[in-house]
């Protein structure tokens, strides 16, 4: 056994350990966390897996961004994924919704960088012709128009308005703005990114959560983005801009 999987094997017995310790078998919480693409969703479903029994810890990650559940009805428990909203009024009859917002522009960089290291859905780009892309493009920011994938159109929107993944790219209007506004106002938690450490300590207050410091997954790829295409970028996400700007005024 090499030093390094010695190493991976104490931390996943930390792990279970902790697990172990700050789970509660009597866990009546119901919370759905409305995970957008790159925006701190990993880090957080770590704390919710050290805090809630694995019994009642459900995610749902598959490869469309979901919007149909299926006829399952829980009595309590975290769901988490990248669903949109009211994707979980069929699993509870009552329960909180907390999501993170991420800066738009930082968000599609951040995910643009995702794709050039992971495969997309095969339903919708095969692996060569996307493995063939980025070897034959020498600008990454090219792909966006290319892929036209609804997670750089608007995903914050898009998710929080309850809007179908199939309404074509460049699609979202301000209808669908003020829908994820009035829908944002509703949920019981919202966190940023740019502040992650200390809303997560919130987060952990507000629900009796125990609090363990995470270290988060950073971004391999940094890019500096020229005026022009951040420009571009901006324009296509101006409905996400305004709705992170409404949620920074609202703290």
């Amino acid at each position: 056994m090499t030093g390094n999987d010695k190493a991976r094997t104490l931390k996943q017995h930390v792990w279970s350990m902790l697990r172990r310790v700050t789970t509660k078998s009597n866990f009546n919480q119901r919370i759905a966390f409305l995970h957008i693409p790159k925006t701190a969703g990993t880090s957080l479903n770590k704390i919710i897996e050290l805090n809630c029994p694995t019994q009642y810890c459900y995610q749902y990650y598959p490869p469309h961004l979901v919007t149909t559940p299926p006829e399952i009805k829980l009595g309590c428990g975290v769901l988490s994924g990248h669903f949109v909203y009211g994707y979980a009024n069929k699993f509870f009859d009552q329960y909180d919704h907390i999501t993170f917002l991420r800066d738009p522009l930082e968000r599609v960089i951040s995910h643009l960088h995702w794709t050039k290291r992971y495969h997309l859905d095969p339903s919708q780009i095969t692996k060569t012709e996307y493995t063939n892309w980025f070897e034959n493009n020498p600008d990454p920011f090219e792909f966006i128009a290319y892929s036209k994938q609804w997670y750089f159109d608007n995903a914050t929107v898009r998710m929080l308005a309850g809007v179908s993944p199939t309404l074509p790219f460049g699609s979202i209007t301000q209808d669908h703005y003020l829908q994820a506004q009035r829908n944002l106002q509703k949920f019981n938690f919202v966190g940023f990114q740019k502040t992650f450490a200390q809303d997560l300590k919130q987060l952990c207050k507000q629900y009796k959560w125990l609090y363990f410091q995470i270290r988060r997954n950073t971004d391999r790829h940094h890019s500096t983005v020229n005026a022009h295409r951040a420009a571009q970028i901006s324009d296509q996400n101006k409905w996400d801009i305004a709705l992170y700007e409404f949620a920074l005024n609202r703290q």
